[in-house]
């Protein structure tokens, strides 16, 4: 069956009037088609309603369209004509949408899909039909209802599952425990409680790439303990957000979760809370006072989390489960998991579960020393702590819950007073994984040593009872073509055209890396894992590995690197192309990286943008790495063959031509967020060697799954460096902030922030993906996006309804004080203030906010230009108000300088509308003339903006300090702040 989407139809002036005058009956597109209708049928020189045929023949149905065909990117208006034969008296057309018409040659608007459409015609003599197959085709193809789409779950799971239902109990059980965690406080859902994520405002900033917190945008916070507010977001702030031309203020920190205090594991005692060593920290604190710690990257939604192939942003939860950890089959020390034998004793069995990466993703956090423990706990101890403990001892449990409900203890908080996790686990797992009496080497039980295994799955079990597919875009999808009004059809079309969103979010749950979508029997059955992209520049690309401990794809490192020449020649003809000396040093250095550059000679072109660099390695034990790395564009040189000489030894080395075709993991992107020097993603590496697929495979490395393209070249180019998993944009109108390092606030930023192109699109110029080029949009299409975008958002979700219910959760929710001083308790460690999210029940509870509800207003004042003379400063609404809002503004001394104008409005109807002041200097003067803006105190009826405090900004009329319109990074085009020679 062909999938469909409703378009926008009037079949007749008459009806057209009739709409008009009964807009309550007729949808509003058909009211603005009629202008459409008109000019297009005077155009085409027709009638809407041609004369009938006369003669009683038997009637034979034709038609044709115009435009022939009938094709377009977005919003096409056709013309049907018929071309019928004999008696005709009446037709009858199906658009293929779900609509219709009565008359001859009507024109009928499509907004998005292919579509078969038919005409019956019908006279005195019979009738006749005749069906013209994908007769329309515009943009492309919605994706279909997320029901359509299979759960993936491991093939071999009933070797370990004996009971899913006990199965799903564990899982949700163990994810709302706040007793896995060290501290007694943390459980999953701590990071992952609304509609999948972590909302919370306050303690979540990480320092970022510098590892210096710097002032929220705001100015009115910096680092740990801070409570963001609107005027923060998003972290690159531009005057115009749509074009991107003029940067106001950017900040490399990021928004991540809240997680624990420092601490080193010390042992179990029995009790909630592990025993620990407390450490110092001396980057999450507040004037001395240790403070939680807080990820690096936002925290991924779990709904839906079961279709992906990998997990995490840079995709390291692999898609095979050990039984052990993250790292599925790149682990290469064949972890292995202990069964019970026939005669009782213990055996070691090695497991690789696949389409579990959901599983892998689980046991990953609760032994992070960031995120959930203290350092140094293993999984056995986890098991040890939990297996007698009484599930969610210290949270209630409603009755009513659709999974835990039977179990709820109903005198007091957790599951059934007798009930203990090791009763759970015997339930849902089969004997041969926890039966065996016998002790480990380390003196646990075989249930506590395959706690890992079973919590693994046990949440993946649960997790994949977690599917939105009740939104109204699935009702839509699914033949309710009123599930989505008009304004919400108007984004999707959008969304489907100019906007190109569909580029990757093309799945059922509009993300990618899905299971679904990258895995397939055969290679010729859709895109794998691996894909070809088009970049928009060539590059060649080469590097050479040396160590003393070679792994796949590396040379061994015989010997000792420094004070040699590194040279490159081709080899036909012979010519020295790049050459350096390395500098003294040690055998065995301290523990680090250093680069030295390979300078280009005479022989490369001045245009190649060449390239060259030694990067060495140490580990501090003795252990090197030797990385030798070459890149230049079509200008360089063009030959196959080449050698690197290093002190007299050469080494044959194949350079490919340079080539704008790049290989890359299938749904990971470089959108230039932010230079992907900051985060690499999924360039990044592991403790096994590199998380990309795609370089996984370039060296030599099986990955158990087919790519689709086969294997990579050794030197052939690669865009991974800076790529992220494109996320769900189910549910995203909850699922806020955006992007992995979660600098923006609103549906409208992440909209602008396509629209201009990205933020740092030169900077990632090698790897940025090219369909990330900015388009036009105007106001109302833009909040017809965001309209269709909330329109992803299953009601379940929202309310907290079955399978969405949950289990009462205490928060942490930031420290006693704020930014600048905290209430500390014995340890040094800030008081922590705790909010209770109550259970709610299979009926569900309140709706819960979109993370910008949960943010204080605000208004920006930042600088635009600065001269000797004059001063442009702009003010930018961050939220939007329910009533007029009104600053005033004054100098701190009018003899010095004057503001014009001296108040600004700010409108609900129009409050994204940027104001600009003018502070002028009284007295012309070349030198400084500092003097102080200031700004009153906010006046509206709105509570959120009356008395609200802006911040006051400082001028001195000095241009050489001053962010100016020439001297303003701008936005995707701004200059690289990366190694001289390199782009």
């Amino acid at each position: 069956m062909k999938p469909s989407s409703p378009g926008r139809w009037c079949p007749s002036v008459q009806t057209l009037r009739r709409c008009a005058s009964s807009p309550s009956k007729e949808s509003l597109p058909r009211l603005r088609a009629l202008g459409l209708l008109q000019r297009a049928a005077s155009a085409l020189g027709i009638g809407l309603l041609a004369p009938l045929a006369a003669a009683q023949v038997a009637p034979v149905a034709a038609f044709v369209t115009n435009p022939s065909p009938a094709r377009g990117e977005e919003r096409l208006l056709v013309q049907f004509l018929d071309r019928s034969t004999g008696a005709v008296t009446a037709w009858n057309w199906d658009f293929g949408d779900g609509t219709g018409s009565s008359a001859q040659s009507p024109l009928h608007l499509y907004l998005f899909g292919k579509f078969d459409v038919t005409l019956t015609v019908s006279g005195p003599a019979g009738s006749s039909s005749f069906t013209l197959d994908e007769a329309v085709e515009v943009g492309a193809i919605p994706p279909t209802a997320l029901a359509t789409m299979p759960v993936p779950m491991p093939a071999q799971l009933g070797e370990f599952v004996t009971d899913m239902e006990r199965a799903v109990e564990l899982g949700k059980a163990l994810f709302w425990d706040v007793q896995l965690g060290s501290d007694g406080l943390t459980a999953c859902a701590s990071c992952h409680y609304h509609a999948g994520v972590d909302n919370r405002p306050r303690n979540t900033l990480h320092p970022g790439a510098n590892g210096t917190f710097e002032p929220t945008l705001s100015g009115r916070g910096r680092g740990p303990n801070t409570r963001l507010n609107t005027g923060d977001f998003p972290f690159t702030k531009f005057l115009d957000p749509n074009d991107g031309l003029q940067l106001l203020a950017e900040t490399d920190d990021r928004r991540g979760a809240t997680g624990v205090f420092k601490t080193e594991f010390a042992g179990l005692d029995g009790g909630g809370t592990d025993l620990g060593l407390d450490q110092d920290d001396e980057l999450f604190q507040v004037g001395g006072t240790d403070t939680l710690q807080a990820t690096g990257r936002d925290a991924p939604t779990t709904i839906g989390a079961v279709f992906f192939h990998r997990l995490f942003w840079d995709g390291r939860a692999n898609h095979f489960f050990n039984g052990r950890n993250i790292w599925g089959n790149a682990d290469p020390n064949s972890p292995s998991v202990l069964e019970k034998l026939p005669d009782g004793s213990l055996g070691e069995v090695e497991v690789l579960l696949d389409n579990a990466a959901a599983a892998s993703q689980a046991v990953g956090p609760p032994l992070s020393g960031v995120e959930m423990s203290w350092a140094g706990r293993s999984w056995p101890e986890v098991g040890r702590k939990m297996i007698p403990r009484q599930p969610l001892a210290s949270q209630t449990v409603d009755a009513s819950d659709g999974v835990l409900g039977d179990l709820a203890n109903l005198g007091g908080p957790g599951l059934a007073p007798d009930l203990a996790y090791a009763d759970m686990i015997r339930a849902a797992f089969g004997e041969r994984w926890w039966g065996s009496e016998e002790l480990t080497a380390d003196g646990f039980t075989q249930m506590e040593a395959n706690f890992t295994l079973f919590f693994g799955l046990a949440i993946q079990c649960y997790e994949a009872t977690l599917i939105p597919d009740q939104a109204p875009f699935d009702r839509f999808r699914s033949g309710d073509f009123a599930a989505l009004s008009e304004r919400e059809q108007e984004g999707l079309s959008f969304f489907l055209g100019r906007g190109r969103c569909i580029t990757c979010h093309d799945t059922p749950m509009f993300a990618g890396s899905l299971r679904g979508e990258v895995l397939h029997n055969a290679p010729d059955e859709g895109e794998g894992l691996l894909e070809r992209m088009v970049l928009q520049n060539s590059l060649a690309t080469a590097t050479l590995v040396f160590a003393t401990n070679p792994g796949l794809g590396e040379l061994p490192l015989s010997f000792n690197p420094y004070r040699k020449p590194v040279s490159l020649y081709s080899q036909d003809p012979a010519l020295l192309l790049a050459t350096m000396r390395l500098p003294s040093g040690q055998r065995c250095p301290p523990a680090g990286v250093v680069e030295f550059p390979i300078l280009a000679t005479e022989h490369v072109s001045p245009l190649a943008r060449f390239s060259g660099l030694v990067r060495i390695e140490s580990d501090g034990n003795c252990n090197l790495r030797v990385v030798v790395s070459f890149e230049w564009n079509s200008a360089g040189p063009s030959f196959y063959w080449y050698e690197i000489d290093i002190g007299g030894q050469r080494f044959p080395l194949l350079i490919p031509p340079a080539s704008n075709q790049a290989v890359y993991d299938n749904g990971f992107y470089n959108i230039a967020v932010r230079p992907s020097t900051d985060d690499p993603g999924v360039g990044g590496s592991g403790p096994f060697g590199p998380l990309s697929l795609t370089r996984r495979v370039q060296r030599g490395e099986d990955i158990g799954q087919l790519t689709r393209i086969g294997t990579v070249a050794p030197n052939e180019r690669v865009a991974v460096n800076g790529a992220f998993k494109t996320p769900t944009l189910r549910n995203v109108e909850l699922t806020g902030p955006y992007m992995h390092n979660g600098s923006m606030a609103t549906l409208e930023q992440v909209v602008e922030f396509y629209a201009r192109g990205t933020d740092f699109g030169d900077v990632n110029w090698r790897d940025k993906d090219i369909d990330v080029a900015g388009f036009g949009i105007s106001e109302q299409e833009k909040a017809d996006l965001v309209a269709f975008l909330k329109a992803l958002t299953d009601p379940r979700v929202r309310f907290e309804q079955a399978p969405f219910d949950h289990p009462e959760l205490p928060l942490k929710a930031g420290h006693v004080g704020d930014d600048s001083s905290v209430a500390s308790d014995a340890l040094g460690n800030g008081l922590l203030v705790i909010e209770h999210r109550p259970a709610t029940g299979a009926g569900g509870g309140p709706a819960i906010p979109a993370f910008v509800d949960r943010l204080a207003a605000s208004i920006t004042v930042a600088p635009v230009f600065e001269t000797n003379a004059i001063a442009r400063v702009a003010l930018i609404c961050d939220k939007p108000p329910k009533a007029n809002v009104w600053v005033r503004l004054v100098t701190s001394d009018p003899a010095v300088a004057t503001v014009s104008p001296s108040e600004v409005l700010f409108r609900p109807e129009s409050w994204r509308a940027t104001q600009l002041v003018d502070v002028t200097r009284v007295q012309a003067g070349t030198g400084p003339a500092p003097v102080v803006l200031m700004t009153s105190s906010a006046r509206s009826t709105d509570p959120e903006f009356a008395r609200l405090a802006i911040v006051d900004l400082g001028i001195d009329f000095d241009p050489t300090t001053a962010v100016g319109p020439d001297t303003a990074p701008r936005g995707p085009n701004r200059p690289s702040s990366g190694p001289a020679g390199l782009r």
